[in-house]
């Protein structure tokens, strides 16, 4: 079963009002940045599931997806670290965060206070060794768990997830 998409043409633009704040460190074999942020993103388009009002021939699902605008939050942090603690040996490593929610338009369907499609909380750590012949990296990347979830539009939890990465090689001339 899928779904069909019907428009809004009387949505507003979204106007988002934000703080920033960054912190960026640059030291001869260090380098760290961070920033984090909110926004208040007013008449942010939302999808809700609509219920069809019309049959159609033809077009078989029962609902549909709209449009419809809604008062938004987005708030988050990221972070990234660069180390290069010997000439061959870099360490690197970054973090990210999203949480998104809006208002509710129950008049709508739309009970959800998560926004969709929100990534979950992210990590990399990376290391890499390179004398300039042959070279060799390992890389960890790590998602936590989603439930902030947007239910009423099918949206299910996931669990968090890993993933490892081993990466070698050799330099010859101009061939790797």
């Amino acid at each position: 079963m899928g779904t069909d998409s019907v428009g809004n043409p009387a949505l507003s633009p979204a106007r988002n009002t934000g703080l920033d704040v960054s912190l960026s460190l640059h030291r001869p074999r260090v380098t760290l940045t961070a920033n984090a942020y909110l926004n208040a993103i007013h008449d942010y388009i939302a999808v809700y599931s609509a219920a069809r009002r019309t049959m159609v021939p033809g077009v078989m699902n029962t609902t549909a997806r709209s449009f419809a605008n809604v008062d938004a939050r987005q708030r988050g942090f990221e972070a990234a670290v660069s180390l290069t603690p010997r000439p061959a040996l870099s360490v690197s490593g970054d973090v990210a965060y999203v949480r998104g929610t809006m208002t509710q338009r129950a008049e709508l369907g739309i009970t959800a206070t998560d926004l969709a499609e929100t990534p979950p909380l992210r990590a990399r750590v990376r290391a890499r060794l390179d004398n300039g012949r042959w070279f060799g990296e390992v890389e960890g990347v790590a998602n936590g768990n989603q439930r902030h979830v947007d239910a009423a539009l099918g949206e299910a939890p996931t669990p968090s997830s890993a993933v490892a990465t081993l990466t070698a090689g050799l330099r010859r001339g101009r061939l790797t």
